[in-house]
């Protein structure tokens, strides 16, 4: 026989657990549907208060029953305008927020971005965010005496992005569309990281392929296939190192290459390059350049065995021509743009290309590795140039001449 006392107690204990379920129910509840409503509001009415730029949101979900958290439907805009500076339809993550408050380390997993768009602007030295990177640039905080934050994203996937990059240099902007990453992991521990990325060109091309981070042994690969790039929107940068009305052609590259950052020693590439109607001008629109076509295969460039070998270089339909003026002048030095610069008595002609121009960038970089790469062993499979012209003018004579030479082999 239970004495009443008892049981009293034990209903009231029952009732007490049922209406802590009841309030924790209706606490998970409340974050689950109020936060987010108000948590979109409190952005959307603070947002130029803090980074100078309106936001719209459409919805935010905070779901702690399956610890998913995404935020659909936003949009901010540059500074005191309607342009669009970001934009995403949706970005969904998942991670157990209360443990990682306790632990100190942060796991989120089942990252996606659907459908996110950036544009970069470029005045000089300026971007359209270096405002937000200045945000909160006072005094450091002493962080010596708190534990290490630990954080990381796992299987993550971004689909259909869009990129548009706007600057001075342009003369209109460019950009990437049908954007689509997957990442393993990113992680502020040493570790492997593996990436895929494809993504079209708004000017003309497409690449489809990977890179490899490892942390712990301070190496990096990429491995990718770039077909169809559209050699006009390189003129801009051209026309910074030569006179001319316009630039034509596409290249395809297939490229495979293992770097480390540490050691002078890890570079190793192979890679096939191919180049389809190249074309170059000259101030007055006249044929300066041209190549039907080109291919070179390089089948090991190795740093650490000191090899180099090309499998193949062949190239069709290349033609040129030279002129040479009374005034002593020729069609490269007109062609050129140089800056003569007088030192000990030695005049030196340079080019006046800025060093953010992409071919001085690429012309630095084979100069970096051809004094850093000092092969002992070169080897060539074969070499073919075929169908060649070049047209040479003499006009500093009293009777100016012209020769042909075609159909070279």
């Amino acid at each position: 026989m239970i004495a009443p006392g008892r049981t009293s107690k034990k209903r009231r204990g029952h009732r007490y657990l049922i209406v802590g379920g009841v309030l924790v129910a209706t606490l998970l509840l409340v974050v689950a549907f109020l936060l987010p409503w108000l948590l979109k509001r409190y952005i959307e009415e603070h947002s130029e208060e803090w980074i100078h730029r309106k936001v719209r949101i459409e919805r935010i979900v905070l779901n702690p029953f399956t610890f998913t958290y995404s935020v659909s439907g936003v949009t901010v805009h540059e500074p005191g305008g309607d342009q669009v500076f970001v934009s995403w339809d949706n970005i969904r993550v998942k991670a157990d927020l209360w443990k990682a408050f306790r632990r100190n380390d942060w796991h989120f997993h089942h990252v996606r971005i659907v459908r996110p768009y950036v544009r970069i602007a470029q005045h000089k030295d300026r971007f359209n965010f270096s405002d937000l990177l200045e945000l909160g640039g006072g005094e450091p905080k002493d962080t010596t005496t708190s534990a290490p934050i630990r954080f990381s994203l796992e299987d993550i996937r971004l689909a259909d992005g869009r990129v548009v990059y706007a600057a001075d240099l342009l003369k209109e902007p460019a950009g990437i569309t049908d954007l689509d990453a997957a990442c393993t992991r990113i992680t502020g521990e040493s570790t492997r990281m593996d990436f895929d990325l494809s993504f079209a060109l708004a000017q003309g091309g497409a690449l489809k392929g990977g890179f490899m981070i490892d942390t712990e042994h301070s190496v990096y690969a990429i491995d990718a296939a770039l077909t169809g790039f559209a050699l006009p929107q390189l003129l801009p940068y051209l026309q910074d190192l030569l006179r001319t009305t316009a630039l034509t052609g596409q290249v395809d590259l297939d490229l495979h290459l293992r770097d480390s950052w540490v050691a002078s020693d890890g570079l190793a590439v192979r890679a096939d390059l191919g180049l389809r109607d190249l074309g170059v001008t000259d101030a007055n629109g006249e044929p300066l350049v041209g190549i039907r076509s080109a291919r070179v295969k390089l089948d090991t460039l190795d740093a650490r065995s000191d090899r180099f070998d090309l499998t193949s270089v062949a190239v069709d339909g290349f033609s040129t021509r030279f002129q040479l003026w009374p005034d002593g002048s020729d069609t490269w030095s007109r062609a050129l743009k140089l800056d003569t610069m007088a030192a000990g008595g030695d005049t030196t002609a340079v080019l006046t290309a800025s060093s953010d121009n992409i071919f001085v960038m690429l012309a630095d970089w084979i100069r970096t590795l051809g004094r850093d790469l000092v092969a002992n062993e070169y080897n060539a499979d074969s070499l073919a140039i075929t169908n060649a012209e070049l047209v040479f003018e003499d006009h500093t004579p009293e009777r100016p001449f012209r020769y042909v030479l075609n159909d070279m082999v």
